[in-house]
């Protein structure tokens, strides 16, 4: 089982891939609190293949129209093998949001010159 956090979400929605990018478990768990489990029985575990597997997980809302993901991947191996100890940290940051107002402002203004020019020069012509 893997336990997730979230913060603002209802549900999860999980896949678990294999090294050849085959989804060998997917699912959808509600969120209580916060938190959630993702349930990994013996079964799904014996389709991992030795290397490396990924888990996605999306995170969604009922006030949210685009759900959060988060990817990662792990390595399954034969036999036990001890990896050096690190400490991995991970931070979030919003995804990076473009404005487009400014555009849409300048786009309108060329609109409008442009129909006051057409406006002028059929106008001349009459």
């Amino acid at each position: 089982m893997i336990p997730v956090i979230t913060k603002n979400s209802s549900e999860i929605h999980y896949f678990v891939s294999n090294s050849r990018g085959e989804i060998i478990s997917h699912g959808k768990e509600s969120v209580n609190e916060n938190k959630s489990i993702i349930p990994l029985d013996a079964a799904v575990m014996s389709k991992l293949d030795i290397g490396a597997n990924t888990l996605k997980i999306f995170a969604a809302s009922d006030d949210v129209l685009r759900p959060y993901e988060y990817s990662t991947s792990f390595l399954v191996s034969e036999t036990s093998l001890v990896l050096p100890d690190v400490e991995v940290t991970q931070t979030f940051s919003e995804m990076e949001r473009t404005d487009y107002s400014i555009f849409i402002i300048i786009l309108i203004i060329i609109l409008v010159l442009a129909g006051i020019i057409i406006t002028r020069l059929k106008s001349k012509k009459d």
